[in-house]
């Protein structure tokens, strides 16, 4: 006679099957996603626009791109609205300046980050972000933010990572810092100690 079979069995089963599929429609997507990105960033790099006036590396889209984000990566630490744009712009200036000064390797694949985050056929499906970027508020960009924080792809969570250190490196090398934090700054901030690094 055949035993019938045991509730908590049959449902232990039917989770693990669901949780397999909602995994792999998971990995389609997300590779899917990487595929077209990929694509569409070949592309604008061949297109790539010049650097924007007054800085060395960033492109006028990256601009607009950090413009959009670093209020929210800063918000503890600059005012907001209109009286925190100065602090933005040195923030910005200040990471222009480090990332110029980086490898090419390391600049070829910040290149390909600001590439997926701003191009116009990567940009909504992998920030959620459909308007410019020069339209989108505080909160909005700390919900990008976090959406690249918390994705279930590696990826996504490297690329906020790689923003985020870099950004508060930069921010940390400002004298708008060291103001807030209650520094007078190096004391012999003209002699360069050490060789540049180019990391």
């Amino acid at each position: 006679m055949n035993k019938p079979s045991r509730p908590d069995v049959v449902t232990e089963t039917e989770s693990l099957l669901v949780s397999r599929r909602r995994f792999l429609k998971a990995g389609l997507v997300g590779s899917a996603v990487l595929v077209t990105s990929g694509v569409a960033v070949n592309i604008a790099q061949k297109e790539s626009p010049s650097v924007h006036p007054g800085y060395l590396w960033l492109q006028p889209q990256d601009v607009a791109f950090l413009s959009a984000i670093l209020p929210a990566l800063l918000k503890d630490s600059i005012p907001e609205g209109n009286e925190g744009k100065p602090s933005v712009i040195r923030g910005l200036q200040q990471l222009d300046n480090n990332i110029s000064r980086m490898s090419p390797a390391v600049q070829q694949e910040l290149r390909k980050l600001f590439d997926v985050a701003t191009g116009p056929l990567t940009k909504g499906i992998t920030t959620g972000i459909w308007q410019p970027w020069e339209q989108v508020t505080p909160a909005e960009a700390e919900t990008f933010l976090q959406r690249w924080r918390n994705s279930r792809l590696a990826l996504f969570r490297m690329a906020y990572s790689s923003i985020n250190q870099l950004s508060l490196m930069a921010w940390h090398e400002t004298r708008d810092a060291w103001l807030h934090l209650g520094f007078s700054g190096p004391p012999h901030s003209n002699i360069l100690v050490t060789a540049t690094n180019r990391y």
